[in-house]
């Protein structure tokens, strides 16, 4: 029997106790040994938690199993909580593999899932496993508001403005940058007297402050900055939503700790600058992705290469116009780039006109009908090709059947003892005429032709390429 292996460790640390990667490969491959397992795949994740299916060797290995069926007939893992600490994700899971022919063993545990007993025994290692993962998720949370509550930093790259120091007893504390908080601090006095991020960045570009990679400021990054509760002395916990990560729970489901940090802005001055951001940029049309504009994301700046985005402008009897402007003349300033605005519905008029007349002359149309055609025709041959295979084997089929029928007429054999293969014959050929029927005919092949009247209207019939 072939065999597949999983692996899983959650954390670095589980990683250094018995539970790594080389001591589940060790065990797993010395059960599969003992039962005369050839294993032919291994796959692993490492960090990875069994709580999402965002496992990427594991969706790697799912996706193998259902392609190559035949080449898989059982996955080791080392026990339950490796395959899934989600009841629902078990199930499902090991509903697609069972489909397939495909079992489920576990090295460490005597689960035998095909009787009663052990069906009932996985259910009950699952249902564990998951009130575990639960358990665990919620003492970790509550290890790490402790610890911030004691003014330990919990890992992760420190915000702009700190510095992280381990104290003697080797734990991580933030403290405050010298050089990068007061920085920080301007930013917030700005914002707190009512200037917007993008006059912050112009500012700062003026006074020569750059970010640490020696770029200006972006409009994004000050935002960033003026909404992050680190800066207020605060840390929150479950602000991500668990199943997708970039996803954000509403505040009220935030858990802030105060006082963890050693502050760069008061707390007053924090919320002052959330109450002033609100008005400020709530319902702005700064334009986005969705864009009915027909060249949004294609247009870069002549003079400093940046996107050019739609920004909206009011005029004196309040008709809105939209311009092509560029991002970091938008965002930044002009010390960056001395930008041009440009009437979008202009612009996108000029640029369909050159389109016209340069790619869509009378010389390319024909040289495009003549590249259609030829794709028609080849496309023709490979159908064609294909229904004659088709037809073959139907009439292979109905040979067959035929050779059946002579021999039960001729009392050659009984028709209990061939019923099923029958049966099994004329589905075949139900299902082989059921795709000549949805593949395209010859008929439906049509050449383009060029209308005398070409240069104002083309009409294309192809019902083989819609």
């Amino acid at each position: 029997m072939k065999a597949l292996i999983y692996l899983r460790v959650s954390t670095e640390r589980q990683a250094e106790k018995d539970l790594s990667l080389p001591a589940q490969l060790k065990i797993c491959k010395k059960y599969a040994a003992d039962r005369g397992y050839k294993v032919t795949k291994v796959y692993q994740d490492a960090g990875k938690s069994a709580r999402s299916d965002d496992r990427p060797a594991f969706l790697e290995m799912i996706d193998y199993c259902i392609t190559h069926p035949e080449d898989v007939d059982v996955v080791i893992v080392y026990d339950t909580s490796r395959f899934a600490r989600n009841r629902e994700d078990a199930i499902i899971y090991k509903r697609m593999l069972k489909r397939r022919g495909i079992r489920v063993e576990y090295a460490s545990q005597n689960i035998n899932p095909d009787d009663e007993t052990g069906f009932l025994i996985e259910g009950i290692m699952e249902l564990f496993d998951e009130h575990y993962s639960r358990a665990l998720a919620r003492v970790t949370i509550r290890g790490m508001i402790e610890n911030a509550k004691k003014g330990y930093w919990n890992g992760g790259y420190p915000p702009l403005g700190y510095v992280v120091e381990k104290d003697k007893n080797g734990k991580s504390k933030l403290k405050i940058d010298p050089v990068w908080a007061p920085v920080v601090k301007k930013i917030f006095d700005l914002s707190y007297r009512g200037v917007g991020a993008q006059r912050i960045c112009q500012i700062l570009l003026q006074e020569g402050i750059k970010n640490k990679n020696g770029r200006p400021f972006t409009k994004n990054t000050i935002l960033g900055i003026l909404e992050n509760e680190k800066y207020m002395g605060a840390t929150a916990f479950n602000k991500r939503d668990k199943k997708n990560h970039k996803k954000f729970k509403p505040k009220e489901e935030w858990i802030i700790v105060e006082n963890a940090y050693e502050p760069i802005v008061s707390k007053e001055i924090f919320e002052a600058v959330q109450r002033e951001k609100a008005k400020r940029y709530t319902n702005s049309d700064n334009g986005s992705p969705m864009s009915s504009w027909a060249f949004t994301g294609l247009l870069k700046c002549g003079e400093c290469g940046a996107s050019m985005v739609i920004e909206p402008s009011k005029s004196s009897t309040g008709k809105v116009y939209y311009y092509h402007n560029c991002q970091n003349y938008k965002h930044i300033g002009k010390e960056v780039c001395k930008g041009r605005r440009v009437r979008a519905d202009k612009l996108d008029d000029f640029l369909i006109d050159v389109i016209c007349k340069n790619l869509f002359s009378e010389k390319n149309i024909a040289d495009m009908i003549k590249i259609m055609n030829n794709m028609l025709e080849n496309r023709q041959k490979t159908v064609l090709e294909k229904n004659k295979k088709i037809k073959r084997k139907i009439r292979d089929i109905e040979r067959r059947l035929q050779v059946l029928y002579d021999a039960i007429e001729g009392g050659y054999v009984d028709l209990e003892d061939i019923g099923d293969r029958i049966r099994q014959l004329k589905k075949t050929k139900e299902e082989l005429i059921k795709q000549l029927q949805e593949s395209p005919q010859g008929s439906e092949f049509k050449r383009v032709e060029v209308t005398p009247s070409f240069n104002s209207k083309i009409y294309v019939f192809d019902k083989a390429l819609l």
